[in-house]
């Protein structure tokens, strides 16, 4: 464990900083006159980026892929004025974020996320899933290992902040010719384990259970959202909602397989008067053929009450690359982010953002971005959220994907 951690500590050496401002748009992408600014993200070809915000509000940490270099890179943006401000950013080498759209911000203002170690085998280190905890300065101060993998698969590890003082974090496992199980953890926030338990009793037969979300219920239970796919069929994925109570006792599951049945991903957990809200994507191969991104609504004791899908007229894919795709507003309305392939633009991506009402009828919705979007809502204050999304396709500084800001009101209209 020394070793890992040494080595990982070494790699995290090699930190870049840029402090950069963004630029303010006179257009977006869509020619669209809008109060856009942007941020070049100093890595080429970015993956999906996952976020959390400080205490204070005042900073936005945002955790990327690297997918040239398989590494990790954190960012620190300075959100409390007009325009979002870039001030550091840092690589850790050979380790990449695959849950940090639940990272966990302390007490203190630090922040811990889980990372994926790809291993060195010429040092003996076997593939791992590491915790990274990082102060506001994003100076690493501790690295921990959730699990190693021993041969088998395992699935990405989620976190929520239970209470004061503690962590829960939730993985699966599945070592070589057995069968996927879950394991429980409840630490505190340096990371030292104070529980822990593994469910024996839940089988999940051949298939690879990967942990999409978890969040921490009303009822002080959690409920806990994976995708559920079988080797042989890989194409077939089916949605998992588990309920638990606090002591990680199984409650009751439901699945869900999309029709036609093939890849029904979800991706967001929303609790709301005593309904659990579960954002799906319905993924067909090949893409050409027309998808649906959809949300499931579900009773306190996993009765499903609503399938809604989210339509727009002109779809040929529409799919799920986004990472805070529902977002409750002031008014009791929702913002709901997809994306999608229009027939007026068949081979460029673009963002959809939705606003319905509490029954999720769409009120109105906007097309927005352009290629490779990925979107997320984070409310600041009062009727103001900061919408940001990923654009390969507006990458003026050379040929960097950027990410692109825009702050709106609780109708979905850009604040100038």
């Amino acid at each position: 464990m020394k070793a890992l951690k040494y080595s990982i500590i070494t790699l995290a050496a090699l930190i870049l900083i840029v402090i950069t401002a963004c630029k303010k748009e006179l257009k977006g992408p869509d020619e669209n006159l809008s109060s856009l600014s942007s941020i070049t993200l100093g890595t080429a070809n970015a993956g999906t980026p996952y976020y959390t915000l400080d205490n204070t509000g005042k900073y936005l940490i945002l955790f990327v892929r690297d997918l040239n270099y398989n590494n990790g890179v954190v960012q620190k943006i300075n959100i409390s004025g007009s325009i979002p401000i870039l001030e550091k950013t840092i690589t850790i080498n050979g380790t990449v974020p695959i849950s940090p759209d639940n990272v966990v911000v302390t007490d203190d203002n630090q922040f811990i996320g889980t990372f994926f170690f790809f291993g060195k085998p010429s040092a003996g280190l076997v593939q791992a899933q590491l915790i990274y905890k990082f102060d506001i300065n994003l100076n690493i101060t501790k690295i921990d290992t959730i699990v190693k993998s021993l041969g088998g698969n395992f699935g990405r590890t989620r976190l929520v902040k239970n209470g004061k003082g503690k962590i829960t974090g939730v993985f699966s496992n599945k070592p070589t010719g057995r069968k996927t199980y879950l394991t429980y953890k409840e630490m505190d926030e340096n990371l030292n384990i104070l529980d822990s338990k593994t469910d024996s009793l839940a089988d999940y037969g051949t298939n690879n259970l990967s942990g999409t979300n978890l969040i921490k219920t009303s009822d002080e239970g959690y409920l806990f959202c994976g995708d559920n796919s079988d080797i042989p069929y890989v194409n077939n994925i089916e949605t998992i909602l588990q309920k638990r109570d606090k002591n990680f006792n199984l409650l009751w599951t439901v699945k869900h397989k999309a029709t036609p049945p093939n890849i029904a991903n979800p991706a967001y957990l929303h609790e709301l008067n005593g309904r659990y809200y579960v954002y799906c994507a319905n993924s067909i191969i090949p893409q050409t053929i027309e998808t649906s991104t959809y949300v499931l609504v579900y009773d306190i004791n996993g009765n499903l009450l609503q399938n809604k899908p989210m339509p727009i007229d002109g779809i040929v894919f529409r799919g799920q690359t986004t990472t805070e795709p529902m977002r409750m507003t002031d008014n009791g309305e929702f913002f709901i982010l997809a994306s999608a392939k229009l027939n007026t633009a068949p081979n460029l991506t673009r963002g959809i953002i939705y606003r319905t009402d509490a029954n999720l009828n769409v009120l109105s919705s906007e097309v927005y971005g352009g290629k490779g979007v990925v979107g997320s809502l984070i409310k600041i204050n009062a009727n103001r959220y900061l919408h940001f999304y990923l654009d390969n396709n507006f990458t003026p500084d050379n040929n960097l994907p950027r990410l692109v800001f825009r702050y709106i009101d609780a109708k979905g209209k850009v604040i100038e």
